[in-house]
């Protein structure tokens, strides 16, 4: 579906098909534990491994794939360094798995290079560009098998993967992601970067329900356009340095449908993102020597 332009009231109906597995034995939740580990201590181990209780069942509840196929060198570093640090982690049942305190600063420090991030409206470069891209991902991934979300917060600017309503945004210190495991049982996440896609995937011992996204536009604006004046670019020439994008506010719904027939239908707000402005260069400098012209 294109991004620009859907419906006033779009039905996006998701497909999740959930897999067939024996469900978790019976038995109360662990206390709730938020999961944090320390940005020192080593990457967990990559893959759904197996829940520690031979007898329960373990199979894949809940996957997302978002796509990055032009983003720049150091954005897709990015993805695939925090992927990397990332796979494997394991949430004890009730726990709370934080996206800042398991993955820590996306810094210089920490081996993250310069990417592009939203600051106000506008897109300029930044360490640890595209680690938002991972946290997305791994959201719709969670949503997808029917996790609990506590804490989410959208983009400024909409995001060209996914419609309006359905990205999340982090930033260390300030704003996180935060899921909750709800299943009663294990859960491990398992999350890649590769070949111009993120992938995220919740392994654990629940049948996940159908999802489907309900969104309705309730207002959109246009872009406006700024014009710098460059000396360095011959007078009358002009480069665009951002191309600018639409802003637009909506109000999304999600609904679920578990395997026992029950339907859940949850209000998930409104969303407002803000227009970016399309930024030109206009060359003041002297006009490009023109050729002489030929002797009669």
């Amino acid at each position: 579906m294109p991004h620009a332009s859907w419906p006033f009231l779009a039905l996006l109906l998701l497909s999740l098909w959930p897999p067939r597995f024996a469900t978790a034995p019976a038995g109360g939740a662990a206390p709730s534990v938020a999961v944090t580990g320390s940005p020192a201590q080593a990457e967990p181990a990559c893959g759904p491994g197996q829940p520690d209780d031979p007898g329960t069942a373990w199979g894949l509840i809940g996957h997302m794939t978002t796509d990055y196929p032009t983003s720049a060198p150091g954005r897709n570093f990015n993805m695939a360094l925090a992927s990397k640090r990332l796979c494997g982690t394991l949430i004890p049942p009730g726990g709370v798995f934080s996206f800042n305190g398991q993955l820590g600063e996306s810094s210089r420090a920490r081996g993250y290079k310069v990417g592009r991030v939203f600051i106000g409206d506008r897109i300029v470069p930044g360490y640890g560009g595209g680690v938002c891209q991972v946290a997305t991902t791994i959201y719709e991934a969670a949503l997808r098998a029917g996790l609990d979300i506590e804490e989410r917060h959208q983009h400024g600017l909409t995001v060209p993967y996914l419609l309006p309503g359905e990205d999340a945004t982090i930033s260390y210190g300030a704003l996180d992601l935060r899921i909750r495991n709800d299943t009663g049982g294990p859960l491990r996440l398992v999350t890649r970067a590769t070949g111009g896609r993120v992938t995220a995937e919740f392994y654990g011992t629940r049948q996940p329900p159908e999802v489907r996204w309900i969104h309705k536009e309730l207002r959109r604006f246009p872009f406006y356009t700024i014009r710098n004046s460059d000396p360095d670019l011959p007078k009358g020439k002009e480069e665009v340095d951002a191309p600018g994008q639409e802003g637009v506010v909506v109000h999304s719904w999600l609904e679920r449908e578990w395997p026992d027939g029950r339907l859940e239908r949850f209000d998930m707000g409104v969303d407002s993102y803000r227009a970016s402005p399309r930024i030109v260069r206009v060359g003041t400098g002297r006009a490009a020597d023109r050729p002489a012209a030929p002797a009669d």
